[in-house]
């Protein structure tokens, strides 16, 4: 019985801590194509991900409150912040969109 009770015990410890999840879809603000390879850092701690190939992406995070950076090549970088996450629950964000931000000028540069 005791052995039951601490595979039970140990069972919800691991469900609490990973039943928290923040997910979503990041798509182009002009084009509302889904965007691939967007870097997602949730700020202040080491947890982070990037969008696969729908645009998608998912972090399992602990409970609080939680700043989102959004960064990706020739975009402009996006803060979401004030993202509450509860104990058990799925946090899905909607309408996600980066801004691109235009063309990168280059000089020219010869060898």
């Amino acid at each position: 019985m005791k052995i039951l009770l601490q595979i039970l015990f140990f069972w919800s410890i691991t469900f609490t801590s990973y039943g928290q999840t923040i997910s979503g879809i990041i798509t182009d603000l002009d084009s509302g194509e889904p965007l691939i390879g967007v870097n997602i850092g949730v700020t202040g701690t080491t947890k982070g991900q990037y969008t696969d190939l729908d645009g998608q992406f998912s972090i399992n995070i602990e409970p609080g409150t939680y700043e989102l950076r959004l960064s990706y090549i020739s975009y402009q970088t996006k803060l979401v912040t004030d993202v509450v996450v509860k104990a058990g629950e799925v946090n899905v964000l909607n309408n996600i969109q980066l801004n691109p931000s235009g063309a990168v000028d280059l000089k020219e540069f010869i060898v």
